[in-house]
């Protein structure tokens, strides 16, 4: 008589060679979780789990973006399992930032909102970048300057400042994700675009967009404006 943890191998094994041989295509969301859990629950019936978790959080996204105290009151999930699901936003950002690398690349009104966009795969919450240009529109940095919903508009425009002076920046493209999904420029979008747009403006640095990203979507809120202050490549 086959005992269940006998079963269990039998059923990993034939899913692990599914995924090797397929790449994954044809998968199911609980095969993929399941699949994953293998690796931090060698003993449990990570296909169970697997369906709660899709239940309780709608979606493989879902798992995924879920906080980590939540997925622990999942039964079966504890530290190691929360992490390593955990891991996976972390990894494609991570992906996507590396595969994308937008470093001594020449951003212009076409390729700037495509590339940035990649700097934000999987935050829940608010975070803003101000990408750092020389004079030929080259990255020459990606600097995060907040983490989080508070909006000092001041102590973000000082920071700015500091590290365009820091990279010898001659221009400047802030962008900024809305974890809501909407796509559509606040009033405090506007009024953090004035500030640091003016206090680049007493070091000789222009501000030329500000890039709006929403569930992998993307605006430019000069280009919203019409104020565009690009330089064409033709130019």
């Amino acid at each position: 008589m086959k005992t269940e943890k006998n079963i269990h191998q039998g059923h990993r094994d034939r899913l692990k060679r599914k995924f090797l041989n397929s790449g994954g295509d044809g998968f199911e969301p609980h095969e993929a979780l399941e699949l994953l859990l293998f690796y931090a629950l060698p003993q449990k019936n990570t296909n169970q789990i697997a369906h709660e978790l899709l239940q309780k959080f709608g979606s493989l996204s879902g798992v995924f973006e879920a906080e980590k105290e939540d997925l622990e009151k999942i039964n079966g999930i504890k530290d190691h399992a929360a992490t390593l699901i955990k891991l996976q936003t972390a990894l494609l950002r991570m992906y996507m930032q590396d595969k994308y690398e937008i470093k001594n690349m020449k951003l212009t009104p076409q390729n700037a909102g495509e590339y940035i966009k990649n700097l934000f795969y999987g935050y829940k919450i608010e975070v803003l970048f101000a990408i750092m240009l020389d004079a030929e529109f080259r990255v020459i940095a990606t600097e995060k300057i907040s983490t989080g919903t508070n909006n000092s508009s001041p102590v973000y425009s000082r920071d700015i400042v500091q590290r365009a002076l820091a990279t010898n920046a001659s221009y400047v493209i802030l962008a900024h994700n809305h974890p809501n999904g909407l796509l559509v420029p606040s009033s405090a979008d506007m009024k953090v675009t004035r500030i640091i747009d003016n206090g680049l403006t007493y070091i000789n640095v222009r501000l030329i967009d500000h890039i709006i990203v929403a569930d992998n979507r993307y605006i430019s809120l000069f280009k919203e404006l019409g104020k565009i202050n690009y330089t064409s490549e033709d130019e």
